[in-house]
């Protein structure tokens, strides 16, 4: 028996079906060519932002990232290997959220 996709991707089964809905990106975005653009939003926050960003994503492509810093210094990146979207919540990805929010 295969394991389930939950499993597969180490995350929360509950958060997987929440990703699976369409109101998923629930922040203000356009869709373009280059990918999901959320520079309205994030030209608007004033707090440091962590990214992190499943090299395999289709959503937060390396032009999309590369925007978004422009727009927001503050943005760190995260680079999460072997992880799409959602990024896996391994070990070192919730080492980075806490050394993120430890920092603030």
């Amino acid at each position: 028996q295969q394991p389930s996709l939950a499993e597969q991707l180490n995350v929360d089964p509950h958060l997987l079906q929440a990703v699976r809905q369409p109101g998923h990106l629930d922040l203000p975005h356009e869709t373009r060519l280059s990918g999901v653009d959320f520079s309205g939003i994030f030209e608007k926050i004033s707090a440091p932002i962590l990214l992190l960003h499943g090299e395999q994503s289709e959503i937060t492509n390396p032009s999309v990232i590369k925007k978004l810093c422009a727009l927001h210094p503050a943005t760190k990146v995260h680079h999460c290997k072997d992880s799409g979207h959602p990024v896996q919540y391994t070990a070192e990805v919730c080492d980075e959220i806490y050394r993120f929010v430890d920092g603030l």
